[in-house]
């Protein structure tokens, strides 16, 4: 099945403030924030490690006694980048490097979603999660908007209560504080 007409109505950006003047306003819609993949330097390969690094959790557990349905899923990894990949990413030339971090940047969508919500107006709501919402909270932790990518999949329908309600379900954003919605009663 090609899914590939839904791209038509998608947008990301770099969850900077300036953002909001490019955003439509009236635009209902589904939306999610990502950690954003924003790196740079001439060492791709130690950009990656230092990201990864600093975003990846060690933990030492004592696995005796623990059920065997327990599972823990953390971001990044504290290992070194290496091998084939160290060898690819630092073989390119300093003008592959821009077009490398910019697509890093935007395939930051391919991560699991900090925050999925949804909106009848995408600037107006967008604006507000810089103003009390989860870039907000990101800002209180010492974390700069510029740090996420905001996407969003406009929708000339009103399915984008179902559909946030049944992301949040299915991916269980890690910093969603609406996720009542799914275990509420009509």
């Amino acid at each position: 099945m090609d899914l590939s007409s839904f791209l038509s109505d998608c947008r990301c950006y770099s969850a900077d403030q300036s953002t909001a003047d490019l955003l439509p306003t009236d635009q209902p819609a589904v939306y999610a924030f990502y950690e954003a993949f924003r790196l740079s330097g001439d060492k791709p390969a130690d950009a990656i490690d230092d990201f990864a690094t600093k975003r990846a959790r060690n933990i030492q557990l004592d696995l005796s006694g623990l059920p065997d349905q327990i599972a823990l899923r953390f971001r990044g990894t504290s290992k070194r980048f290496k091998g084939k990949g160290k060898q690819y990413v630092s073989s390119l030339d300093q003008p592959q490097l821009e077009t490398f971090y910019n697509t890093l940047h935007f395939l930051s969508i391919l991560s699991e979603p900090l925050y999925v919500g949804e909106t009848e107006d995408v600037k107006t709501r967008f604006i507000a999660h810089h103003d009390k919402d989860f870039l907000q909270r990101m800002k209180a932790k010492g974390r700069p908007p510029g740090e996420f990518v905001f996407f969003y999949y406009g929708l000339s329908n009103q399915l984008h209560k179902c559909l946030e309600t049944s992301l949040i379900h299915l991916l269980s954003p890690a910093d969603n504080t609406i996720g009542s919605l799914i275990n509420t009663k009509p």
